[in-house]
């Protein structure tokens, strides 16, 4: 188990960042809550974090930004590191590939892989120096082997990020950080709602006949982060209710 019990989750105000967020500091993970804006969500988390008698430090900054990234790590991480890094930020916008813009692309791939390199490149090199192993959960998605009609961008993002998993638990297992990927399928969350999708109809589509909820997937997180899954690196867990596109 961890010597120092911090946890940093990127994107994780709200949905599945956020319940990842409150569920690590049920187990005693003081937390480092990473957010792009809703200040309001953000701050409603941490004071659910806070009534788990969990410390949550926000941490505003835009993941695809390099510079804003490495202005908003720096202080904190000459302080202590964290023993987890979850990498949650994500969105994405629908569009046939052949119309889709150049801005539409890169802002989906930016936010994914680079908010993905910006982060774990930025604090691995402290979590190494502490000499105490590690984990590093990325959140992927059942779309990284396929999607639906207008969603290229998205599918290649987690695509590449289940790849890079693969490539930096090779890298890690020298130094007992295991690195895992979560794929989850169909998530109720504002994101899906917002996308004005037909939710029950994609609920029919799935074999257990009920959309994911956040805490499924923070539920595969947590057991990722235990001693139980202590010799479990280099994989992709499919939270999918048994649906594949």
């Amino acid at each position: 188990m961890a010597k120092n019990k911090i946890a940093l989750i990127t994107g994780a105000n709200k949905g599945i960042g956020a319940a990842i967020a409150i569920q690590l500091s049920e187990l005693g993970y003081d937390i480092w809550l990473n957010y792009l804006s809703d200040d309001v969500a953000a701050e409603n988390t941490k004071n659910k974090i806070i009534s788990n008698k969990q410390k949550c430090t926000l941490i505003k900054c835009d993941v695809a930004n390099e510079i804003a990234v490495q202005n908003s790590f720096q202080d904190i991480l000459k302080e202590d590191a964290p023993y987890i890094i979850v990498n949650n930020a994500g969105f994405t916008s629908n569009n046939l590939f052949i119309n889709m813009t150049t801005k539409e692309w890169k802002d989906v791939i930016n936010v994914t892989l680079d908010g993905f390199f910006n982060i774990t490149k930025i604090v691995l090199p402290k979590i190494i120096e502490k000499n105490i192993g590690g984990r590093i959960i990325n959140i992927a998605s059942m779309a990284a082997h396929g999607g639906p009609k207008g969603f290229a961008h998205y599918s290649a993002a987690k695509a590449g990020l289940v790849a890079v998993t693969k490539v930096l638990a090779n890298e890690l297992a020298e130094y007992n950080i295991l690195v895992n990927a979560v794929s989850p399928g169909f998530v109720d969350t504002d994101r899906l709602r917002l996308a004005k999708l037909p939710l029950d109809k994609m609920a029919e589509s799935v074999p257990l006949k009920r959309l994911a909820v956040p805490t499924d997937i923070a539920n595969v997180v947590t057991f990722l982060i235990s001693d139980k899954a202590d010799y479990i690196t280099g994989q992709e867990f499919n939270v999918n209710g048994g649906v594949y596109i």
